[in-house]
C-alpha cells in the first residue's frame, strides 16, 4: 500500500480513513470479515529519512494522533539517524491496528457507515425469514443491491393507506393498466404527504437511485403524465437530466426560477450532510431544458444566489399539488 508518509501532514488523516472505507466496500459483502485489520505504514529509506528526518517525525506523530483518537494500535521500529559525527535512534510506526469492525465503522465515512449497516441488517433480515445461512443471506443482499429497488405508493383510495411496494425486478407480469398520473419526489417527508389521488402512483426517487425507475417499472414510459419534483439545488437538477436521459419523459415542478424566488427564505447554505455547499464547475447536463439549466448554472456557481439549495420538504405540499391540479389534471381526494 502506498505510504501515507509521502504526503502532507493535513492528508494523512484522509488517507487512514479512506483505507478503511475502501476496505469495508471491497468487503460489503463478506459473510465475515477479518478482525483486526493491520495496514502496513511504510518506512522511510535511511537517505530519506536522513534528509527530511523533522517532516517524517511530524508526519509519525500525525499518525500516531490518528490511532489514538480511534483506539488503534499501533507497532514500531528503530531507525538510526546519523549526519557524520552523532547517531540518535527514533522510533517510527510501521503498523496501525483497526481492532474490530465497530472501530472501522467510526472511522469510515458516514455513507459508507450506514450502507453497510444497512446491507447486514437486510441479510440478517433474510437469514430469520428464510432460515437461510449467512453466506446465502449476504449473497442475496448483494444481488438486491446491485440491481437496485424502488418504493413507491399507490395513491387511489383503495389502496392509499397500504404498505409500500418495494420494486427489487423488473415488473413486467400483472402490471397496472389504469395508471394516468406519476409523481417522482426526492424526499421521504414529501413522499408520505402526497394525499390520495386516482388513478395515480408516487415513487421515491430517493436521489440519483431514481435513474433505475424505468428498468424497474418498464411500463412507465406508457403513462400520459409524469412529473418530477425534487430539491431546487444543483443535484435535483442532475437527477432530473439524468431520469430524463434513461428515457422518460417527464415535466417538472417547483424547480424553476420563479420557484427559486418565491421559496429563497427557505433557502440553506448546508447540503445534506449539513456541511457547508460550494460553488462547482456545471455538469453536462442534456435533460435540461434552457430554463432548467440556467437555473441549474446559477446554483452551481452561485452567482447571483443567497442559497445554493431550497428542500424539497420546505415547500408547502398544498402549493404543489395546487401546481399540479391546474398544469396537470392531477385531482385529489383529500389533503393530509
Amino acid at each position: 500500500m502506498a505510504t501515507v508518509r509521502s504526503t502532507t501532514n493535513s492528508d494523512i488523516h484522509s488517507q487512514l480513513n479512506g483505507y478503511v472505507t475502501d476496505y469495508l466496500t471491497k468487503h460489503m459483502y463478506d459473510a465475515n470479515t477479518s478482525w483486526p485489520l493491520r495496514k502496513t505504514i511504510r518506512l522511510p529509506k535511511q537517505t530519506e529519512l536522513e534528509a527530511h528526518y523533522t517532516h517524517i517525525r511530524a508526519q509519525d506523530e500525525a499518525i500516531r494522533n490518528w490511532a489514538q483518537q480511534h483506539h488503534c494500535e499501533t507497532s514500531e521500529k528503530t531507525k538510526v539517524i546519523s549526519n557524520g559525527i552523532v547517531r540518535q535512534t527514533s522510533q517510527l510506526i510501521d503498523s496501525v491496528t483497526i481492532p474490530d469492525l465497530n472501530t472501522a465503522l467510526n472511522i469510515t465515512t458516514p455513507q459508507t457507515r450506514k450502507l453497510y449497516q444497512r446491507e447486514h441488517q437486510r441479510a440478517h433480515t433474510i437469514t430469520n425469514q428464510f432460515n437461510l445461512d449467512s453466506n446465502t443471506s449476504i449473497n442475496i443482499a448483494k444481488i438486491l443491491k446491485n440491481h437496485g429497488e424502488i418504493r413507491l405508493r399507490l395513491l387511489d383510495t383503495q389502496h392509499h393507506n397500504q404498505p409500500d411496494l418495494i420494486v427489487t425486478q423488473p415488473w413486467t407480469d400483472g402490471a397496472p393498466h389504469d395508471i394516468t398520473h406519476i409523481i417522482i419526489v426526492e424526499n421521504k417527508d414529501t413522499y408520505q404527504a402526497i394525499p390520495t389521488t386516482e388513478h395515480a402512483i408516487c415513487i421515491f426517487g430517493n436521489g440519483h437511485a431514481a435513474t433505475r425507475i424505468k428498468t424497474l417499472l418498464p411500463w412507465i414510459t406508457t403513462t400520459p403524465h409524469i412529473i418530477y419534483w425534487g430539491d431546487i439545488d444543483a443535484d435535483g437538477l442532475e437527477i432530473l437530466s439524468e431520469l430524463r436521459q434513461t428515457g422518460i419523459t417527464c415535466d417538472s415542478i417547483l424547480m424553476d426560477s420563479t420557484a427559486y424566488k418565491t421559496y429563497e427564505p427557505y433557502g440553506t447554505k448546508l447540503d445534506t450532510k449539513k456541511q457547508p455547499l460550494k460553488a462547482r464547475d456545471p455538469k453536462p447536463t442534456p435533460g435540461l431544458t434552457q430554463h432548467e439549466r440556467n437555473l441549474y448554472e446559477q446554483l452551481c456557481t452561485g452567482k447571483n444566489t443567497t442559497y445554493l439549495r431550497i428542500e424539497q420538504e420546505r415547500i408547502p405540499i398544498n402549493d404543489a399539488m395546487t401546481i399540479l391540479h391546474n398544469q396537470h389534471q392531477w385531482n385529489t381526494t383529500h389533503h393530509k
